[in-house]
């Protein structure tokens, strides 16, 4: 039931500034995600979702502290075996 999919592979600066995304993935490491998540937030739709992993559990509060300040919530969060991922939602 899903259209206008576009899967785009490549670092935060393939986002471009003109689109506007309902979801994106971003797999990596800590430090990239927090220099990333400014970008991934000013591409995102109002009510969109920012899914991030690759990173430690132990990174949790450092990067939902960064999201809250951009203005994101986090709904959900997954871990296993140490790694994490959340899911980041931008407020309406």
């Amino acid at each position: 039931g899903c259209g206008d999919i576009k899967v785009c592979l490549g670092d935060a600066s393939s986002l471009g500034s003109e689109r506007r995304f309902d979801l994106i993935l971003a797999n990596i490491n800590r430090n990239i995600l927090l220099r990333d998540m400014q970008a991934y937030t000013n591409t995102l739709k109002r009510g969109g979702c920012l899914i991030i992993s690759g990173f430690y559990e132990t990174d949790i509060p450092a990067l939902t502290d960064r999201a809250i300040q951009l203005g994101l919530r986090a709904t959900d969060r997954r871990t296993r075996d140490g790694w994490a991922s959340v899911c980041l939602c931008l407020e309406q």
